[in-house]
């Protein structure tokens, strides 16, 4: 009801009715009054009517951006990069890109660069959650410069890096025609849906369930992202600290949010531009070109208020 208070003009009635409609019977009975309702529709009015000017440039909204998703693509690329970077932002419930950048390659140095390059522009940009793949050099990049931001790794990349290591031991024939084999290999990035304190104890319970043909996936899943067990010194037994940690994987907390779990929103952007371009590495002026098309079309949808994707939550 607060978000809808936010971004409508409808009455505190017209409200209340709305969100009532839409609550099943058991719901509705735990309600406050309607009086109660509507005081909390006018404190979100006062809220909105007290907020700060609306920003003048790009340089100054960039501040107000707190969430971003950010992703490379190779296939975009023109000839001397290899390739497409895209930042996106998420604001008042929009994700679009706002920025493309072309790197050479893909070292924790170009990412650190091109951040660089991203704060000179926009002196305010400070964004307190970052969504990207599971790639060292990238969140480095990230932390490095803005260390008190929370690094969320996208579950969608978590599972397709399960599935390229079924790949490597030759089972992606056995995944795709055994369905009982399949949903087992699943099970494994799906501790991603623990609380992160259950996850040790997620892992344990699930290893003697599984195939013996997954056990060097369960290893691989807990050599990088869980910590293989380990004889500590006093013979107490514990955990090595992983290639990513727990905290930025897991998805407990974000699913209980309705935040975003994948970084699909930049798969989506490379495909609006491949469908520009048509073609895979376009000359440099063709990029240019296309993407300012893309982002002119993109720039009218936003004001047209017709751009507005969900927020993704799912892993396919």
């Amino acid at each position: 009801m607060k978000r809808r208070a936010e971004e409508t003009q409808e009455t505190p009635a017209q409200l209340i009715n709305h969100v009532q409609s839409g609550a099943s019977a058991a719901v509705q009975m735990e309600f406050p009054s309607r009086r109660t309702l509507a005081k909390v529709v006018n404190r979100v009015w006062k809220a909105c009517a007290s907020a700060p000017a609306l920003p003048t440039d790009r340089a100054e909204w960039i501040g107000l951006v707190e969430k971003i998703y950010v992703d490379g693509t190779f296939s975009l690329s023109p000839k001397l990069f290899q390739q497409v970077f895209v930042v996106l932002a998420e604001r008042s419930g929009f994700v679009f890109p706002v920025c493309y950048a072309l790197l050479p390659n893909k070292s924790q140095a170009s990412y650190t660069r091109m951040i660089q390059l991203l704060c000179t522009a926009w002196p305010h940009f400070k964004p307190t959650t970052v969504s990207l793949d599971f790639e060292l050099g990238l969140i480095n990049a990230f932390r490095t410069t803005f260390p008190d931001a929370e690094m969320n790794g996208c579950l969608f990349h978590l599972v397709k890096n399960m599935k390229g290591k079924l790949m490597d031991l030759g089972l992606v024939k056995r995944y795709n025609q055994d369905a009982e084999f399949a949903l087992y290999a699943r099970m494994i990035p799906a501790v991603a849906f623990f609380p992160p304190e259950h996850v040790d104890v997620a892992i344990s319970e699930l290893a003697p369930e599984l195939p013996e043909e997954l056990m060097p996936v369960l290893n691989y899943f807990e050599d990088n992202y869980v910590g293989r067990l380990r004889l500590a010194p006093g013979r107490e037994v514990s955990r090595a600290d992983p290639r990513f940690p727990i905290a930025m994987w897991s998805v407990y907390q974000r699913t209980l949010d309705g935040d975003g779990r994948t970084n699909n929103f930049a798969e989506a952007a490379h495909r609006r531009l491949q469908g520009e371009f048509g073609v895979d590495h376009p000359s440099l002026w063709k990029f240019i070109d296309g993407s300012r098309n893309v982002q002119q079309a993109r720039d009218v949808d936003y004001w047209a208020g017709n751009y507005r994707p969900s927020v993704s939550t799912s892993a396919t």
